[in-house]
């Protein structure tokens, strides 16, 4: 066995220092929110935090043993479920055998300083929190966006919280500025908590690139919004997981693989409701009010419903060329998706910070995947989806390259799947986590705005 990682975890005035190895990753809070947790939550989540922001390290350093200073958590089986089912989407990304990835992360060995696990005592007086609020993991993408605006529609108090991720460059200069904006305009407060730990992703701090680190995120995130949920007292955690988060299929190895992450599938959010209640000492639910939709039916949503909220969005991790100026980089292919979302639905590029044509002749590499790759699945989104959008744009008097190399190689065959496709992606479909009350009231919306945009569609043909 290698020589091991070593990890602390220390509590601190604002928050919680992750040490690995003696390299200090502070994770920091709201004064006022971290000040009212209670020590005894405080030192679980410690014990917890601790290992969700270190379980992917050993694999990224090509260790196989990591010694904690902390209790066992009560947190690893759930990390290991999540952690397990994750190791295939990591392979696909890296380009390596998802059968050696979860070879390696099996053949870890995770010690402690003692294996006593520790659970808050059940709160009676928090047990059942008020149900009117709900605090939001905050990205500024279409899903965060529309989850604020539905729960303010519903009735829910929104509690918008936005975690600094130091992995993506230039992402934090450009949502700082929109954030201002955004509480200007919406009366909203976006809180924040400085989260170090996240120099360990796509191992940034060891100058490795891989995609290990990023399977925990969400859960993560939800574990991590525990002092706010008990500040103010809300019942919900919303994240922003959509439809096609629940796609899933064997890969080349014959290995089952969720092809956006296993921390975004609809079965794991039921066992981050029961993880979060039990490191938090009250009944919580994590919830994802989107489930029910497609990216684009999101994106239709938020701007035509709430077009407040969705001037504000923007969904490019801002990392490569054209990132520092811009919020969007304009450079990948999430960037020419949403782009082309926007154009089809008749929304503003502009107002939504886009300063270039997406569709022209320059940006055509953007969609080389979704052309010319023999394995479509390569292309970010759903590729049928991105045809309809490209339909719907060229139909809505657009043009350029794209458009015009779409005409050429798939339109032929494609249009005469458009109703189909406008049912599919236009329409809402089932929500396994939703409590019933709400949602009836998310569908209800989701079903008047969608019935509009399927009439139009019949309309262009």
């Amino acid at each position: 066995m290698t020589k091991p990682i070593h990890v602390e975890a220390t509590i601190e005035e604002r928050g919680i220092n992750i040490i690995v190895n003696g390299c200090v990753l502070p994770i920091v809070y709201p004064s006022r929110v971290w000040q009212a947790y209670p020590q005894q939550l405080k030192e679980v989540l410690r014990d917890n935090i601790a290992l969700s922001s270190t379980y992917f390290v050993p694999q990224i350093l090509g260790k196989n043993y990591i010694a904690y200073n902390t209790s066992r958590p009560i947190s690893e089986a759930f990390l290991f479920k999540n952690g397990i089912y994750d190791m295939p989407n990591s392979a696909l990304t890296d380009g390596v055998s998802s059968l050696s990835y979860i070879k390696k992360f099996i053949n870890t060995v995770a010690t402690f300083q003692n294996n006593d696990i520790h659970i808050p005592a059940i709160d009676t007086h928090r047990h059942y929190p008020k149900e009117e609020s709900m605090v939001i993991p905050f990205t500024f993408g279409k899903d965060s966006l529309l989850t604020v605006a539905l729960a303010q529609d519903i009735g829910i108090r929104p509690h918008l919280v936005y975690f600094i991720e130091p992995a993506h460059l230039y992402e934090y200069q450009h949502k700082k500025r929109l954030k201002k904006s955004f509480s200007n305009k919406t009366g909203l407060v976006v809180e924040e908590v400085k989260y170090e730990p996240g120099k360990m992703r796509y191992g940034g701090l060891w100058n490795k690139e891989t995609e290990l680190g990023w399977g925990l995120q969400t859960t993560e995130y939800a574990l991590m919004t525990l002092p706010f949920l008990y500040f103010y007292d809300a019942a919900y955690i919303g994240i922003g997981n959509e439809y096609s988060c629940g796609e899933a299929g064997l890969n080349a190895e014959g290995v089952l693989t969720h092809w956006t992450g296993y921390d975004q599938h609809p079965d794991w959010t039921s066992q981050q409701s029961l993880l979060v209640s039990l490191v938090g000492g009250a009944s919580r639910r994590v919830v994802s009010l989107v489930e029910p939709l497609h990216e684009i039916a999101e994106v239709a949503i938020l701007h035509r419903r709430y077009p407040k909220f969705g001037q504000f969005q923007t969904s490019c991790l801002a990392i490569g060329q054209g990132a520092e100026e811009n919020r969007w980089c304009q450079r990948c292919e999430k960037c020419g998706v949403m782009y082309t979302f926007l154009k089809a639905l008749g929304v503003d590029v502009k107002q939504t910070g886009f300063t270039e044509d997406l569709l022209d002749k320059n940006h055509i590499k953007l969609f080389n995947n979704l052309f010319n790759s023999k394995e479509p699945s390569l292309f970010y989104a759903v590729e049928e989806e991105i045809y309809l959008a490209m339909y719907m744009a060229r139909r809505r008097g657009c043009d350029g390259e794209v458009l015009r190399v779409f005409a050429e190689k798939i339109l032929p065959k494609f249009k005469q799947s458009v109703e189909k496709y406008s049912q599919e992606f236009f329409s809402a479909h089932t929500t396994n986590n939703l409590p019933n009350d709400i949602s009836k009231q998310v569908l209800q919306i989701y079903n008047e705005e969608l019935d509009k945009i399927r009439l139009e569609i019949k309309e262009f043909t």
